[in-house]
Formats: structure tokens, sequence, C-alpha cells
């Protein structure tokens, strides 16, 4: 089983020492979870799969500071928060060979628009979790969970997760 913590923080690192956002790092999370089988809980959530035990490890994080969390607001006056991991951190990480495993993945995700990643994890939860795997079905299994996904979504959503080797 892979600890939360070396999770959250081998996403951060390897994102290039900062990422935007709670969401972008719970869908890396769900991704390498999925890949690796990190054995990490994670529920259908209204941005896609969540977990709570990578939600509070990302505060715990904050709180013992091993990770900076900056407020950033907008242009439409809406907040959400840009994550630093300490230079510190960042040496005892290098050091943690197993870690290098989802380096590619979480690069990739990393530099991957954030709809289309959000959409992908609620396109890959469906189709892992459902026999049939026709997009018209997926839709609508989609409204199940109050997502709301398009043909072109979907198919988009298809494409990066073959290029991920996900599905």
């Amino acid at each position: 089983m892979m600890d939360p913590i070396d999770l959250v923080l081998a996403i951060i690192y390897f994102a290039g020492g900062k990422i935007d956002g709670r969401t972008k790092i719970q869908k890396i999370a769900y991704f390498i979870n999925e890949k690796f089988d990190c054995k990490i809980t994670f529920i259908p959530h209204y941005y896609g799969p969540y977990s709570t035990s990578i939600a509070k490890t990302l505060e715990d994080l904050v709180a013992t500071d091993f990770v900076e969390e900056e407020a950033l607001i907008t242009l439409n006056d809406r907040k959400f928060f840009m994550y630093r991991i300490k230079d510190g951190v960042k040496n005892i990480l290098e050091q943690n060979k197993e870690l290098y495993k989802f380096k590619t993945l979480v690069e990739r995700l990393a530099n991957e628009n954030l709809n289309n990643v959000i959409n992908a994890s609620k396109v890959h939860y469906l189709y892992k979790n459902s026999n049939n795997k026709d997009s018209n079905f997926l839709i609508e299994e989609a409204k199940k969970y109050g997502w709301n996904l398009s043909q072109n979504e979907v198919n988009d959503s298809l494409i990066l997760l073959n290029e991920l080797e996900l599905i």
C-alpha cells in the first residue's frame, strides 16, 4: 500500500515542485492509484473521483509545513490554491527511487488542461465500473453522479486514457 503522504508529495514534486489546485492533485492521485494499485479509496464526487485520505493528507502536509499553500483569486473571483513543496522535502524525495515510477504520469497530467483531466477521471471511473463501454451509455451513467459529459468530452477522455495506458 502506498502511503498517501508519499503520493501527494511525489505529485507536487514531479509536477515541477508546484501545482495549481486541490482538484488536479486529487485527479492525478486517482490515476496513479488506478495504474499502480496504491490501495487508496476514491468515491464519486462533483469533480470526479475523490479521496478523503488524499484531501486530509494535503491538509496535514500544509499544517506541518512540508507544503506551502497559496490562495489565488481567478478573474471571475473564484479562489483556488497553489501548492509548493518545501526545499528540504525535495531532498528527501530525490532519495526515494520507488516514487520515480509515477514521474511520467504526473508530468503528463500536470501539464494537461484541468477540465480534460477531470473529464478523463470521470470517464475512467465509469468505464472501469461498467461492462458496457459504449460512449452513449457512459454519458447516461455519468448523469447518475450529476456529471454532464458531452460526446466530444467522452471521446477526448478515451483518447487520453488510451495514451496513458489506463484503458
